[in-house]
């Protein structure tokens, strides 16, 4: 058990201090290049608001290229933090232009597998990673969220373009 990854306390009731997150910060810098995701943190409001534009979002994006490997990646991390398992099999995320939502706004996240406009192999290789609290999060270019913006062109997204520098 000693080269056992750790797992996030899942009880339904924790006492903590507030803002520690290192239980949290542990579990992500423990895990192996192969256990994580091929994913950019997506084209909608926390990547807007990294570029330069905040404003209020109700969930957090996550765009993940569809592969095998990926997939069970993806599952994985979601049983570890408490999904049921008989609901999160790698099948839910191999289909593209797909969106899965867990949660209620604000507290809402929605990993997507296709982006109007844009390919993920593309967006993935110009990606900007930063480190937030030594983690690190990619998110997806300027340029490509510009594009992204245009081609979906809800009036939400119109609106993030003319703030968009």
């Amino acid at each position: 058990m000693e080269n056992e990854l750790p797992r996030l306390d899942k009880k339904v009731i924790v006492v903590g201090n507030l803002g520690d997150d290192s239980e949290e910060k542990h579990y992500w810098l423990s895990r192996s290049k192969a256990d994580r995701l091929n994913a950019v943190e997506c084209n909608r409001g926390y990547a807007v608001g990294y570029h330069g534009y905040p404003r209020a979002t109700g969930d957090l994006d996550i765009w993940i290229a569809v592969s095998e490997d990926n997939a069970e990646n993806t599952a994985r991390a979601l049983r570890e933090f408490g999904m049921p398992e008989q609901e999160t099999t790698g099948k839910l995320f191999l289909e593209k232009d797909k969106i899965i939502r867990i949660g209620v706004p604000p507290v809402r996240l929605e990993i997507i597998t296709g982006a109007s406009g844009i390919n993920f192999d593309e967006c993935y290789s110009r990606r900007e990673t930063v480190k937030i609290d030594e983690l690190p999060v990619n998110f997806i270019s300027l340029a490509d969220l510009k594009l992204n913006k245009r081609a979906a062109g809800r009036h939400k997204d119109l609106e993030d373009l003319e703030h968009l520098s």
